[in-house]
C-alpha cells in the first residue's frame, strides 16, 4: 500500500510539472522558429530599421498564436555590421507548479547559429 502510494504521488507530481513546463518549450521552438526564419533573411536584416523588424516579428507572433508574448520581451536585436542585426532569443517563463512553488525556465540562444 505504502508503495503504490509513492508511486502514484511521484507520477501525478512528474504529470503535473510536465504539463505546466512543456508547453513553455513548445512556445519557445516556436520563438525559436520565427527568429531563425527571420535572421535568415538578409533583405530584412540588413535594409529594416529595428523596429520594422520588429514589427515583421509581431505579426509572425499573431500568426503562430503567440498571444502572450511579445518579440520586444522575447528577442533582442543586436547591431553587427556585416549582416545588420543579430536575432538573440533571451526571456524566462515562470509558471506556478503549487501554492508557492513556481518553476521557471529560461531560454538564451542566438538565432541562427
Amino acid at each position: 500500500m505504502g508503495m503504490a502510494m509513492l508511486v502514484v504521488s511521484v507520477s501525478v507530481f512528474l504529470g503535473l510539472f510536465a504539463f505546466k513546463v512543456g508547453p513553455n518549450y513548445f512556445e519557445n521552438w516556436t520563438v525559436q522558429k520565427i527568429a531563425v526564419d527571420a535572421a535568415t533573411n538578409a533583405d530584412l536584416m540588413k535594409t529594416k530599421s529595428k523596429g520594422k523588424i520588429y514589427a515583421h516579428l509581431n505579426r509572425a507572433y499573431r500568426t503562430n498564436s503567440l498571444w502572450d508574448l511579445k518579440p520586444e520581451d522575447t528577442i533582442a536585436l543586436v547591431k553587427n555590421g556585416n549582416r545588420g542585426w543579430d536575432v538573440h532569443v533571451k526571456y524566462e517563463k515562470r509558471e506556478n507548479l503549487f501554492s508557492n512553488i513556481y518553476v521557471v525556465t529560461a531560454f538564451d540562444n542566438i538565432a541562427g547559429e
